[in-house]
């Protein structure tokens, strides 16, 4: 109906493809040609253009295209319900945001958040302006509370583990690796990130089975270079683990670390995996024709590892 939230629910894929600049020029032209099939389309590239308008400095035409869309939306607030229409309200937090009055836009959107505590687009919006702010601590609460609605949103999971990391909550990063790895299975940037922030916190053995993983899921194009590297760390790691109990405890004669307890593998294994990796890194910087001043100090990081 006209006036309503769902006339605003259009195909908001139209000029998705090209850059904003483009968007707003093409978009510009057709909304002044008037000819859409219904008033949804046409809502739909003002949506459209707007956010064109201000990813590229138009302030004064952005606001011009949101007047009668605030006008056509307007509403008289009432209990929770503060806005007509929660995407004109994000267009109106976005301007005000490139107006550089980000305590009124975070207002704006504290405000529809009320309204709709887990309508998407604003509280992205709203973690975005926190982390311009600098308000990190914040911004993970936010985003920690989206994905308590949006658990599948593989981005955000990925965000908060970067924020995670910065703050060196090590725990809270891994936990959302994890949540990444079974949002994408056949990722191996995620089981390498994961294996890596595992070596951090101290747990080769379980780093090395991640790195195996990564190499595994890349195994069609020869395993990932990153993922060899953590390789060679990780075994080198639990070489040195049982070495350094072998020599304080006594090690048993099957060549089996007591540092954790696990007859399945031997130090005989992780050598091996140790030398494979090595050869591995090698080969693929030889396969990658490598300058010899690369080859040269590739070779002499190996040495140490």
């Amino acid at each position: 109906m006209p006036g309503s939230e769902s006339a605003v629910q259009g195909n908001t894929e139209i000029l998705s493809v090209v850059g904003p600049n483009q968007v707003y020029v093409d978009g510009t032209r057709l909304l002044a040609s008037g000819s859409f099939p219904s008033d949804v389309e046409r809502l739909a590239l003002t949506e459209q253009v707007i956010v064109a308008a201000l990813e590229t400095g138009r302030i004064d035409e952005a606001q011009a295209l949101l007047a009668p869309l605030r006008t056509r939306f307007e509403t008289v607030p009432k209990d929770t319900v503060q806005f007509g229409s929660l995407r004109v309200a994000r267009l109106e937090g976005m301007l005000l945001e490139a107006q550089g009055k980000h305590e009124a836009a975070l207002d704006i959107y504290n405000r529809a958040l009320v309204q709709d505590e887990a309508y998407a687009p604003i509280l992205k919006r709203k973690v975005g302006l926190l982390l311009d702010q600098g308000k990190t601590t914040d911004a993970m609460k936010e985003l920690s509370h989206y994905l308590d609605h949006f658990s599948s949103d593989l981005e955000a999971w990925t965000m908060l583990a970067t924020l995670y990391l910065q703050a060196n909550m090590f725990q809270q990063a891994a936990f959302c690796y994890e949540e990444c790895m079974m949002l994408s299975t056949h990722n191996y940037l995620f089981t390498t990130r994961y294996a890596e922030l595992m070596m951090t916190m101290g747990k080769p053995k379980l780093a090395l089975k991640y790195f195996s993983l990564a190499v595994e899921i890349t195994a069609s194009a020869g395993g990932a270079l990153r993922a060899w590297y953590g390789l060679r760390q990780a075994s080198k790691a639990l070489i040195e683990e049982f070495n350094a109990s072998s020599t304080g405890k006594g090690a048993g004669k099957k060549g089996k670390t007591d540092v954790e307890e696990d007859d399945s593998v031997s130090i005989d294994d992780w050598k091996e995996l140790n030398r494979v990796a090595g050869e591995r890194i090698m080969g693929i910087y030889s396969e990658k024709k490598a300058g010899s001043e690369t080859v040269s100090v590739v070779k002499s990081w190996l040495q140490t590892v």
